[in-house]
């Protein structure tokens, strides 16, 4: 019997089965890729959330330990009768107060230091403004800060010192309390089922 040439090359069969390892080698393989991109995906988008949530909660902080027991002009000088409003609002507001602690660098402009602040949820977006001057029409173009995406609701509610309320107004009587409520607390539900709760103190110029 006549061994085989190695000028013969390869059979038909062996060049197929070759095909056929290299096939499955290479499945494997882009799966294994596909996965890796996915799970990098999701830690890159989690830590994005991570990232979102503790920007939120340090402006809610700042905002809240910040605040003041007045209220910003309106139109014409007239004084908004709300000082500190809290709940689920049909514009959207959930928290609309007054703070302390607005940046003048050097004191170059002649400004006070006050700043309106609102936090509002539209379309699962958790977003901040701050007033560009404080005394300043309602309709005045203001600084927008989109933080929070994918929130589905925002449960707000305000401690008088001895309970919860859903709801809460500082004003002169009998349009609201005197005073501004001692804790606030925020309860997060996301998109994807999640519920995340968080309270802060009104540390505030009473």
């Amino acid at each position: 019997m006549r061994g085989r040439n190695r000028e013969d090359g390869f059979t038909l069969v062996e060049v197929l089965v070759s095909l056929f390892i290299f096939s499955i080698l290479a499945s494997a393989s882009l799966g294994v890729l596909a996965n890796s991109i996915r799970a990098k995906t999701a830690i890159e988008t989690h830590n994005q959330r991570l990232q979102a949530l503790a920007i939120t909660r340090i402006l809610l902080r700042d905002d809240l330990n910040h605040t003041v027991n007045m209220a910003p002009s309106g139109p014409v000088g007239a004084t908004r009768p709300a000082r500190f409003r809290l709940g689920q609002m049909s514009d959207g507001v959930l928290l609309d107060f007054s703070r302390t602690g607005h940046d003048n660098p050097g004191g170059l402009e002649r400004r006070s230091d006050l700043v309106h602040i609102r936090w509002l949820l539209q379309e699962h977006t958790l977003v901040r403004e701050s007033s560009v001057r404080y005394n300043t029409p309602e309709n005045t173009a203001s600084i927008r800060q989109e933080l929070l995406q994918d929130v589905d609701e925002i449960n707000v509610q305000a401690f008088d010192g001895q309970l919860w309320r859903s709801e809460w107004i500082t004003a002169e009587p009998p349009f609201g309390a005197p005073n501004l409520p001692s804790l606030v607390r925020l309860t997060f539900h996301t998109t994807d089922g999640r519920e995340l709760e968080q309270i802060f103190a009104v540390e505030a110029d009473q």
